[in-house]
């Protein structure tokens, strides 16, 4: 709640610049902290010789345990993760497209959308992966002992290194990505109901002051309502389980749309609506019926411990659902497309690359 206050505050009364400034702060912030945990692992191990000898080999792999654990199978996380989340986040996200149409001109976002990829993204994967590679050699040189989960490993590393004067720092940058995040999507959504929705249907004539009014609105309401989500979110083992069910169900059909539309020509109209409905509906069917995702599971085995009911089958295969859902969603549209007329090239102008 405290973090939601604070968020909602200088949102409503700062708009996009502030969040934008304060993701700067945030996020240099966690940049600096997650490195300087890999780095006191590496210099307690004495450098990084140690630290690499100390590493496991499965944790040097990109997908280690490729099918073994179904309940966070490694060929799960890069379908859902790598690829649908990567897509939908960087291409979908209207949070993140906002910060590149904020830009003072195409250049400048073309500059950003670089670093982005070749700086950033390198250095936000050490610092993402950095707790749990220190902990993980840490255990292996006997520091830590082997009953060490995964869910704390992170926390366990960050505690035994940097306890006492560090460890305060390091929470208040865990809660300052928080706050980011919330802060873009309390942003992303105002802009979208004020932009798509309050001025082209409810209140065509309406003036700046008036839309500004909406969006602060918008902004209070979108708040409160993630509050009161949160008793919903708390019924997944983790944060990440519940990020990971929403992904693989809703990315799919979006995803695939967006990137045929983008760089196909000969995608249509009407293949982007078949996309959507038929991808969808079989995702839907996935809920009911897992044994559909069987095929696109890359040998992850069902999990027997799934109880019943309903939507028991929601927690079947719910990182491979990714996978399920852009093979099906590339079938219809592809299939579609072939069966239907092309568009004219005066409808795609600037449109479609290329």
């Amino acid at each position: 709640v405290l973090v939601a206050v604070i968020s909602c505050t200088y949102v409503t009364a700062g708009g996009q610049t502030s969040v934008i400034m304060t993701d700067l702060l945030q996020g240099v912030m966690l940049l600096l902290v997650g490195l300087l945990i890999l780095g006191l692992g590496v210099n307690y191990l004495g450098g990084f010789d140690a630290f690499w000898t100390n590493l496991p080999r499965s944790a040097r792999l990109a997908c280690p345990h490729f099918d073994d654990d179904p309940g966070c199978p490694s060929v799960g996380i890069f379908w859902q993760d790598a690829i649908a989340n990567s897509a939908m986040f960087y291409l979908i996200n209207q949070g993140i497209i906002m910060r590149f149409l904020a830009t003072k001109s195409r250049a400048d976002s073309r500059k950003a959308a670089l670093a982005l990829v070749v700086i950033l993204r390198t250095v936000g994967a050490c610092v993402v992966g950095g707790g749990g590679w220190v902990a993980r050699a840490l255990v292996h040189a006997g520091h830590l002992p082997d009953d060490v989960t995964p869910s704390q490993a992170f926390y366990v590393a960050t505690e035994f290194l940097s306890t006492p004067g560090m460890f305060g720092l390091i929470l208040a940058a865990l809660t300052a990505a928080l706050m980011s995040t919330v802060d873009t999507l309390i942003t992303a959504v105002s802009a979208v109901v004020v932009n798509d929705v309050y001025k082209p249907y409810v209140r065509p004539a309406a003036d700046d002051r008036e839309l500004l009014r909406v969006a602060r609105g918008t902004s209070v309401s979108v708040t409160v309502l993630g509050v009161v989500l949160v008793p919903l979110f708390m019924t997944f083992d983790s944060i990440y389980d519940a990020h990971g069910a929403f992904t693989a169900a809703v990315t799919p059909p979006l995803v695939v749309t967006l990137l045929l539309s983008v760089f196909w020509r000969r995608f249509t109209r009407a293949a982007a609506l078949c996309t959507l409905a038929g991808g969808l509906g079989a995702i839907g069917l996935s809920l009911f019926v897992p044994q559909v995702i069987t095929p696109f599971a890359h040998g992850v085995p069902m999990k027997e411990d799934v109880g019943e009911g309903l939507l028991s089958g929601m927690r079947q295969y719910k990182y491979m659902r990714a996978c399920f859902g852009i093979s099906v969603c590339t079938v219809i549209g592809v299939t579609v497309s072939l069966l239907t007329r092309p568009e004219s090239d005066e409808r795609q102008a600037g449109l479609v690359w290329g």
